[in-house]
Formats: C-alpha cells, structure tokens, sequence
C-alpha cells in the first residue's frame, strides 16, 4: 500500500469553474491517477487489492498560501 499527496491550486477563474463547478478537470486528474496506479501495479507484478480511495479537500486560496499556514490547528 502506498499514498499520493498532491496539492493544486488553480491559475484562474477558468481552471477553477473546470475543477470545481463542471467537475471536468477533476475526473480528467481521477482518470490520470488511475491510470498511473494501474501501471505501478503492473510494473511491480503486484495486484490491486481493496480498490483505490480518493480524497479531495479544497481548502481556502489564503490559507493555502500562508507559508506557516497549518490545517492542523
């Protein structure tokens, strides 16, 4: 078992009408992933077991760049 953390923040309006409002950009990113986890898989001559679980949290622009910004706490 292994995770993948990725942080985004979209360039303009558009990417993020794309990503959050339509969900396009979202399922293209779920589609890439997939994809991706897929070939590790194979590559490994592992098999997936138990599927792949996705998490997407959307957190406020301000806080995101705040360098001692902590979503902890």
């Amino acid at each position: 078992m292994f995770t993948i953390e990725s942080w985004a923040r979209s360039g303009d309006q558009f990417s993020r009408i794309m990503y959050q409002r339509l969900h396009m950009a979202k399922e293209v990113q779920l589609h890439m992933w997939t994809s991706f986890l897929e070939r590790v898989v194979k590559v490994a001559g592992g098999r997936l077991a138990g599927g792949i679980d996705v998490e997407t949290r959307i957190v406020d622009d301000e806080v995101a760049v705040r360098p001692s910004a902590s979503l902890s706490g």
